[in-house]
Parts: structure tokens; sequence; C-alpha cells
């Protein structure tokens, strides 16, 4: 028979997530209309004023430019989320990012896995301490109860931290039975 479960986690707590992604919407806005103003106000001072108040108009424009750009980039990474399906012992861990854009962070084979178990284990702390490893933490709330993931492809080696369901801790269970740690 074949499994498939897939479930998204988001932030359970989004009021101060909510506000501060108001908050840089609006500073995004006033950015935009500076940045247009100051651009503006160089193309017709540039024959007019002097060269050292020119290029200050112009520092003016790169800053409020790439204060804008950034404050923008800096929004759209408030409103996060992560992914996981599991296929048949396939799992695959994916962040989403303002339910726009989807970027795959993992995909880990049946055979890849070596551990897989509570954070709260001693288990874990032996896969936290092996060096030369990537760690992919795809987790938001700090009150769930975190699993991880250790699997090995080819030379490298991965350290996944999750806050599973109870039903992707069972399959995982049922599929990764030789590697659960308790």
């Amino acid at each position: 028979m074949d499994h498939f479960h897939e479930e998204i986690v988001v932030r359970k707590n989004r009021q101060l997530a909510n506000v501060l992604y108001a908050l840089l919407s609006v500073l995004v806005a006033i950015g935009a209309v500076y940045t247009i103003f100051v651009l503006s106000s160089l193309t017709q001072t540039i024959f007019a004023q002097p060269w050292g108040m020119v290029l200050l108009q112009a520092l003016d424009l790169v800053l409020a430019g790439g204060i804008t750009l950034l404050l923008f980039f800096l929004r759209s990474r408030l409103r996060i989320e992560y992914e996981y399906a599991f296929t048949n012992g396939f799992l695959e861990i994916a962040q989403v990012i303002n339910n726009s854009k989807r970027k795959e962070l993992l995909g880990i084979k049946y055979k890849e896995v070596e551990a897989v178990g509570p954070c709260s284990s001693e288990a874990f702390a032996r896969y936290e301490a092996i060096k030369d490893k990537k760690v992919i933490k795809a987790v938001l709330n700090k009150e769930k109860e975190r699993y991880f993931v250790y699997s090995v492809r080819g030379d490298e080696k991965y350290l996944s931290i999750l806050e599973p369901t109870q039903e992707l801790v069972q399959l995982m269970r049922e599929y990764y039975d030789k590697a659960f740690q308790e």
C-alpha cells in the first residue's frame, strides 16, 4: 500500500509577524516614494547644481533605494512556512516564502536515512556533535516536540530538524524502523 502524507508547518503565534509585516509594507511604500522623489530631484538639478551637490543626491538615491530594497526582502522573509511531504519512505522538506515561492531544502531517500528520533534523545546529541554536516532546521514553533533525521548522501551528511505531527512520526517509525532512536 502506498503512503503519502503532506503537512505544512506554520507559526502558531503570528500576531507579531503580521504587525511587523504591515509596518515594513508601509516603510517600503514610503521608501519607494522617497526614492522616486530623489531621482526626480537629481534629474532636475544635474546641470543646475555644482557636482558636489549632484554627488550627494546620487548617494542619497543609492542609500534610499538600497534601504527600500532591503526592507522589501526582509518583509517577504517574515512569512515563512515549511512543508514536509512523505511518500513511501521519501521525505521532502521545503520552505515556502510569503505563500508564493517554494524552495526545496532537502529530499531524503529511504536508503540515505541513518537515524531518526526525538531531539530530546541522547542519539540527537551524538549526531549533532558530528562535524562537516549540513543542518536543515525546518521548525517555527518552540513548544512543539522536535525530531531529527540524520542522512548521508555520498560524502554529504545532513541533520534535519523537524516538528512533525504524530501521523508523520508514525510513518517515519514504520519506514525507518531500524534507524529510529528513542
